[in-house]
């Protein structure tokens, strides 16, 4: 589970597994814990901002969840977060994957995904995808890859969602109905005996058939 580097003057020296001769010269020897870690929390800071295809205007957004990490190669790893310190704790690893990060990615994501935040926030996990491999691309560089990530939430300031309730409510007042799909987050249709289909991805979901019997009655009956 853990892997070791040499650093020394020259540069970062990975050593497999085996007997290797050191380098003449002042060197350190680190280990770099290769499992999974799957404790780490990501979230924003400062909200990144989208334009709302709904809303018509650009909506600050905040994001929160978790993610399982791993380092894949290990050089590369200590050498764009280690660095000089020596030293680098899960804890310090997680603040400099939030602060180097995920903002970036989740702006990325979020111009990719191109949902309005009243769509997000009835969906969240459409987010998981596209964070996942916004986040892949940005850590290149850096060592790590992303195993699994999760979105807990998505939230804005009180003035959008006062508009959001509005714009759902319509001229009428009342809430509209909608049908949100589970996949992607875009709008689903409904088609009686099919059930919801979603134009953007193709995602198709039933609905269960009940077995209780339906029976018609008169209303002529039901007036007397």
């Amino acid at each position: 589970d853990y892997f070791a580097i040499l650093a020394t003057s020259a540069g970062v020296v990975p050593l497999p597994p085996g007997n290797h001769p050191i380098p003449p010269g002042p060197a350190a020897l680190f280990l770099i814990n290769v499992r999974a870690f799957s404790e780490f929390r990501w979230g924003t800071k400062s909200p990144v901002t989208i334009q709302d295809p709904d809303l018509k205007t650009p909506v600050p957004v905040r994001a929160r969840g978790s993610l399982v990490l791993r380092v894949d190669n290990p050089a590369a790893c200590f050498s764009s977060l280690v660095g000089s310190d020596g030293r680098l704790s899960k804890s310090d690893a997680n603040d400099l994957v939030n602060s180097r990060f995920v903002a970036g990615a989740l702006a990325d994501a979020l111009a990719n995904l191109g949902l309005s935040f009243g769509r997000l926030a009835k969906n969240p996990a459409a987010l998981a995808d596209p964070l996942a491999d916004a986040l892949r691309r940005s850590r290149g560089t850096a060592g790590l890859t992303v195993l699994d990530l999760k979105v807990d939430g998505v939230d804005t300031t009180e003035e959008i969602q006062r508009a959001i309730a509005i714009k759902e409510a319509g001229p009428s007042g009342e809430k509209r109905r909608e049908f949100v799909c589970p996949q992607c987050g875009q709008d689903a249709h409904f088609t009686p005996g099919e059930g919801l289909k979603c134009p953007a991805c193709g995602h198709r979901q039933g609905i269960a058939q009940s077995a209780e019997q339906v029976r018609e009655f008169s209303f002529q009956d039901y007036l007397r």
